[in-house]
């Protein structure tokens, strides 16, 4: 895993090891920090996924880190507790436990080549996220327990994660 810090919030970047091994060790215990700082754990962390560049598929579509994603969420189910919008891994890890249907307009490509096209020259998509509800629901709960805990309002919660509660 690589950590980086930008401003108050940290950056974990979890690599295709960890992912392929299903090994949370570094990510439970940064988690757990965070979560001992109580309102400062608030949307202090952003993750994305390292050594899948040239892949094709979308992060939510790479089998195993969907398995980690949902592995992951059973282990911390207030996770989106901690992850801030920044760079949208709150949508990124609700879609790796979601259901997906999506139709891309124009040649798939990768991430990297993706980012490398003029914004007008690059395919676009369009998708539905179907996420698990009764999984929702559990999320919700264990955020809204977090909340409760650290002392942030539970109406602050509902409008700061909106992803979380719209459903």
């Amino acid at each position: 895993m690589i950590i980086s810090f930008e401003d108050d919030v940290t950056h974990l970047s979890i690599n295709k090891r960890e992912v392929d091994k299903l090994d949370f060790t570094d990510i439970l215990r940064l988690i757990e920090i965070s979560d001992e700082q109580g309102k400062l754990g608030f949307r202090s962390l952003t993750i994305s996924f390292d050594g899948y560049d040239d892949d094709k598929r979308m992060v939510f579509e790479i089998p195993e880190i969907r398995k980690y994603v949902s592995e992951l969420f059973e282990r911390v189910p207030h996770l989106l507790f901690h992850i801030d919008s920044f760079n949208q891994s709150d949508q990124m890890l609700i879609m790796c436990i979601s259901d997906i249907a999506y139709v891309c307009k124009g040649e798939k490509m990768s991430l990297s080549e993706w980012l490398a096209l003029d914004e007008k020259e690059r395919p676009q998509y369009q998708m539905a996220m179907i996420p698990p509800l009764k999984k929702m629901a559990e999320m919700q709960k264990a955020v809204l327990k977090q909340s409760d805990k650290v002392g942030i309002a539970r109406e602050h919660m509902k409008e700061m994660l909106p992803l979380l509660f719209c459903f």
